[in-house]
């Protein structure tokens, strides 16, 4: 493989993993943004 190639598929790579860590981080996010919601509705009095 010459150098080009080595260097796309390192690019490649390291854009997966950060696009990875990315969406982890706003689904976590989303996910405790959502146990508060339900948090607040269920200590609200019927």
């Amino acid at each position: 493989m010459d150098n080009l190639s080595l260097f796309i598929i390192a690019v490649s790579v390291l854009l997966a993993v950060l696009f990875k860590w990315v969406l982890f981080r706003k689904i976590r996010g989303w996910m405790e943004r959502d146990q508060e919601r339900e948090r607040s509705n269920d200590s609200e009095p019927d």
